[in-house]
């Protein structure tokens, strides 16, 4: 995977990716004040004791706060001594306890060591919401871990994330549910390892550009032209001119997902619509899941008909299996359709609850998938799961019924 944090670009997801970078960029340069977040947040001001300043702002804490810079004086520390276990940034102080603030510090602590060449950072955290706040919080402290990183000279390793409250308010569970629903796991990593990442060493090379809104000055193109196209007084003007350009870059398909959604952007861009099915198609494996849980007339009839859809594409899938299993591989008949079906059918029994296979229920479950196969052909001795390339082959099948 790339060495750069990630910005989320989820299904039904919508974030603000203009505020975390600018956000990524105000807590590097050390500063306090309300105007850079602003400019793209104005309700941040809500949480200012004097409308200026944030008491609680992170970059602040981490820089100047407490008499001095400790961002460098970590990194001496670890360019000294590379297996220290003593790097530990504070961004809590004990005054907090009796300051009535609008904004304390959620994120309280950070370890930072090298693990295995990498600089791992593990973030304490007072309290943290899962929906509106985490998201941005794995970004900004993913952007710093980088810049630290790259003062070392060694690539970013894991971060974690240790929450004393780690909640979901309930007026955000639907939202929640629909990006549960709507992205699968493995295909969203596909998608993201096909994007051209590095976008955390132009935030890191334009920082003051960046703060100041001089977008002309950002040495970086994809990044100038993302901050200059989608900053929210663009956004405001172009609501309803809908004349915006989505690049077929992750800068463009970041913008269509987070603002297409709400009226931005023109026509729909085939290629992100695409990728959004892709993400989607965690319907797949779930119709396999109802599959394996229904009659085996029902089971025959949708094999069939997936086995249409896919006529012509079984090589593809064999390959997916034979690249995981060796030698071994998948056996194959001069019927193609026979081979699909096959296929198709150890899938069902594969998405078998684990928990109930080997019950009564599980038992009628397979005595159904068992009876389906006599309705296809199939013989019972090449049957069986295919648990080993279970995501694998649920990806390839994702991107050829998309196809």
């Amino acid at each position: 995977m790339p060495d750069d944090p990630r910005l989320i670009f989820l299904n039904n997801r919508k974030i603000n990716p203009i505020f975390a970078i600018i956000e990524s960029a105000w807590v590097l340069a050390g500063g306090n004040e309300l105007t850079p977040l602003i400019k793209e947040l104005p309700h941040f001001s809500t949480y200012s004791d004097d409308g200026e300043t944030l008491n609680g702002a992170y970059g602040n804490r981490l820089r100047s706060f407490f008499g001095f810079d400790q961002l460098n004086v970590a990194i001496e520390a670890l360019k000294n001594d590379c297996v220290s276990r003593r790097v530990v940034l504070t961004m809590f102080s004990p005054s907090d306890l009796k300051v009535n603030s609008l904004d304390v510090p959620c994120n309280t602590e950070i370890y930072l060591k090298i693990i295995n060449g990498a600089l791992d950072i593990t973030i304490l955290n007072r309290s943290n919401d899962l929906y509106l706040g985490l998201p941005y919080n794995v970004f900004v402290f993913g952007i710093l871990q980088k810049y630290i990183s790259l003062q070392l000279g060694i690539k970013i390793g894991i971060q974690r994330h240790f929450s004393d409250s780690l909640h979901l308010y309930e007026k955000n569970i639907d939202e929640a549910n629909d990006i549960i629903n709507f992205n699968n796991i493995n295909n969203v990593s596909f998608v993201s390892s096909n994007f051209d990442w590095g976008y955390s060493d132009a935030i890191l090379n334009n920082i003051q550009e960046i703060l100041n809104n001089d977008y002309n000055a950002i040495s970086d193109p994809c990044l100038a032209s993302f901050l200059k196209n989608f900053n929210r007084v663009n956004r405001l003007l172009k609501s309803e001119s809908k004349d915006f350009v989505f690049s077929n870059n992750f800068y463009g398909f970041l913008a269509y997902q987070c603002f297409s959604p709400i009226g931005y952007g023109a026509d729909s861009n085939e290629y992100f619509e695409k990728l959004r099915r892709l993400m989607m198609a965690s319907s797949i494996e779930y119709k396999f899941k109802q599959l394996s849980v229904s009659s085996s007339e029902n089971i025959a009839q949708n094999i069939i008909k997936l086995a249409n859809q896919l006529k012509g594409q079984f090589h593809v899938l064999k390959k997916t299996v034979d690249s995981n299993a060796g030698p071994l591989g998948f056996k194959s008949h001069e019927n193609e359709e026979l081979s699909l079906r096959i296929l198709l059918l150890c899938l069902v029994w594969t998405t078998l609850d684990p928990l109930t296979a080997n019950s009564s229920i599980g038992t009628i479950q397979k005595d159904e998938i068992k009876a389906a196969a006599s309705l296809l052909d199939v013989p019972l001795s090449e049957l069986g799961p295919l648990t080993l390339f279970e995501n694998e082959l649920f990806l390839a099948l994702s991107k050829l019924l998309i196809d």
